[in-house]
């Protein structure tokens, strides 16, 4: 009885962790709320204006809505589908990432502009790039580069990316 209850409780962890891997996870762009209508966490900047994120009606597409402290919307920006945004400075950074023909990978980190919800600016990293956090002046990433198919080690680095989209600094862990 308690190995049928064990393996009905990994049963279900498992069929949890792939429902949110193959919809964007809960609340996120994809997941079940981003499918109809607002999803994901609101992000509240310092001015008092929020940030949501709402399925677009462009396909494979994300509108993201900035609704200021007066409750009237300032702008809306569509951005392809991707992850959870993050607040860094005057952008909302998102994260797209995409499989190459030789099995790596490449994310892009695009910035967009609370001032306006225009692009602010771009910038692709080899492997997978996370941003984890802002500080003053910028926002750190996580990025991974996994071996390839032919071998190698796998590489992770801490990356210092300023406000305007520049590499301050990187090291490797």
């Amino acid at each position: 009885m308690k190995r049928l209850l064990i393996f009905t409780f990994a049963l279900t962890m498992l069929a949890t962790a792939g429902y949110a891997q193959g919809h964007g996870g809960p609340g996120g762009p994809g997941g079940p709320e981003g499918e109809h209508g607002f999803g994901g966490p609101a992000i509240i900047g310092s001015d008092g204006t929020v940030f949501v994120t709402k399925a677009s009606s462009t396909a494979g597409s994300v509108d993201i809505v900035a609704i200021r402290s007066t409750g009237t919307i300032g702008w809306t920006a569509t951005i392809a589908d991707r992850g959870h945004l993050l607040l860094s400075d005057g952008n909302l950074l998102s994260t797209t990432e995409a499989k190459n023909s030789d099995g790596t990978f490449t994310s892009t980190i695009t910035a967009i502009s609370i001032a306006s919800g225009t692009v602010a600016w771009t910038k692709t990293f080899p492997g997978h790039a996370d941003p984890i956090g802002p500080f003053s002046g910028g926002t750190y990433l996580n990025v991974i580069v996994p071996p390839t198919t032919s071998g190698g080690t796998p590489t992770r680095s801490l990356v210092a990316l300023s406000n305007s989209g520049s590499v301050l600094w990187t090291t490797a862990l």
